[in-house]
C-alpha cells in the first residue's frame, strides 16, 4: 500500500551553517541501516528526507531499521502519487478503504499541507474536498475535527 517513507529530522534542521553537514551524516546513517535493501532511493525535499524503496513490501521493515537512527523524530509511511486532483482522490479512497477494513474507524479528519503553493487548490479547500470524497464513499464514518479516530 505505502510506497514512500517521509522522515522528519530533529535538531539537525536548527544547526544553521552546519545544517548540510548534519543532514549528510544523518543520510549516511540511514543508508548504513538499510544497506540490506536493494534499489532504495533516498532524497531530500522541503526540509524532509524521503526513502523510496523499489518494493512496497520493504516499507515496514525499512521503518523498523530507520527508527533506530538518532536524529529522526518522525517517520510517516506515505503514498506517492502524481500531482493530479483525480489521482489524489482515488488514492484517498483506496487508502481509506484499507484503513477502515483493518481498524475500527468511526471518525476522521482530513488535514493537508501543500508544500507546492502553486497547487490549484488551497489546503483548507482541499481538506473539505477530500473529506467529501470520504463521506460520499464511506457511509459509516463521520467527521470529528477535535478527536478523530484517524
Amino acid at each position: 500500500m505505502y510506497n514512500l517513507i517521509a522522515l522528519s529530522m530533529g535538531e539537525v534542521a536548527l544547526k544553521g551553517k552546519n545544517r548540510g553537514y548534519f543532514e549528510k551524516k544523518l543520510i549516511d546513517r540511514i543508508k548504513r541501516n538499510i544497506k540490506e535493501f536493494n534499489n532504495v532511493s533516498i532524497f531530500k525535499d522541503q526540509g524532509k528526507v524521503f526513502i523510496e524503496p523499489e518494493n512496497e513490501e520493504d516499507v515496514d521493515m525499512i521503518i523498523e531499521k530507520v527508527k533506530k537512527v538518532f536524529g529522526i523524530v518522525l517517520l510517516s509511511p506515505c503514498i506517492k502519487v502524481e500531482k493530479n486532483v483525480d489521482v489524489i482522490e482515488e488514492s484517498v479512497k483506496e487508502l481509506f478503504s484499507h484503513l477502515v477494513k483493518n481498524n475500527n474507524i468511526k471518525t476522521f479528519k482530513v488535514q493537508t499541507n501543500r508544500t507546492d503553493k502553486e497547487f490549484e487548490i488551497k489546503s483548507l479547500d482541499f481538506n473539505r474536498r477530500l473529506g467529501g470524497v470520504i463521506l460520499t464513499n464511506f457511509n459509516d464514518v463521520k467527521v470529528d475535527v477535535h478527536n478523530p479516530d484517524i
